[in-house]
């Protein structure tokens, strides 16, 4: 009986120890999946809330890229706008005053909205584009010469046809030259034309733009470059610009 109650009382007793050891390991347990559970969620919301700050501070640069953008857009269109009236009033005082007997007041505002437009595109100064109309034409619209160049800027048909699949002109009719805005588009592109093939000798350019370029070239070679038609061009701009001044009008900008 004694034997019995000592072996109870030991598997008791090392029951108890077991119970004791799982419950201290229960509790472990217990304890370490609470503290994964923290560092886990933990984890989760520091991804998220590091997502969420950098979705916010891609928004935040996205929205000052746009507001900087918009901003250097508004100056430049205020530059360009201040540069385009100042061009403009340029080239009216210009025009008034070498085609002021010719020219309505309408018709002097609409020329010089055509050439500052398309000086600026071909980056050429207004006032020698009209300096070279008037040495052409002296502004007679449907002036016609022996050899078939037409209107302002004495175009023959065979170059502004050339001219407007050269530059993408993309004129309908560009033989049609006594139309005032085809002759002015075609004939400032011709100018920039020989100044390319010129390589911005705006001398030869000219001389170019009266006696042809192969007509050129062979000038150049026996080097006999006429300079009375570009003398004549370049003392109308000196001319134009000198009005131009005494009004205290800044030069026009190129471009």
């Amino acid at each position: 009986f004694i034997h019995y109650i000592m072996r109870d009382y030991t598997i008791s007793k090392e029951i108890k120890v077991f119970i004791d050891k799982y419950k201290i390991m229960s509790t472990a347990l217990v304890v370490l999946s609470i503290i994964m559970m923290l560092i886990i969620s933990l984890q989760g919301y520091l991804h998220e809330k590091t997502s969420s700050d950098i979705i916010l501070s891609k928004q935040n640069s996205y929205n000052n890229i746009i507001a900087y953008t918009n901003i250097s857009n508004q100056l430049q269109l205020e530059t360009h706008t201040y540069s385009y009236n100042k061009d403009l009033l340029a080239t009216t005082i210009a025009l008034k005053e070498c085609a002021g007997k010719i020219l309505t007041p309408q018709d002097i505002l609409k020329y010089s909205r055509i050439i500052v437009t398309e000086s600026k595109i071909h980056n050429i100064d207004p006032i020698l584009v009209i300096a070279l109309i008037y040495t052409e034409s002296r502004f007679k619209n449907h002036a016609l010469s022996n050899r078939g160049a037409k209107g302002l800027m004495q175009l023959l048909p065979t170059t502004a046809h050339y001219i407007n699949g050269k530059f993408e002109k993309n004129i309908l009719d560009p033989t049609n030259l006594f139309n005032v805005e085809t002759n002015i588009s075609l004939g400032v592109a011709y100018l920039d034309y020989l100044l390319k093939k010129t390589n911005g000798n705006l001398e030869y350019a000219l001389a170019a733009y009266n006696m042809g370029p192969s007509n050129l070239y062979k000038a150049i070679k026996q080097n006999k470059v006429p300079t009375f038609y570009s003398n004549l061009v370049m003392d109308k701009y000196k001319e134009l610009h000198n009005s131009i001044n005494d009004q205290n009008i800044n030069m026009p900008s190129k471009g």
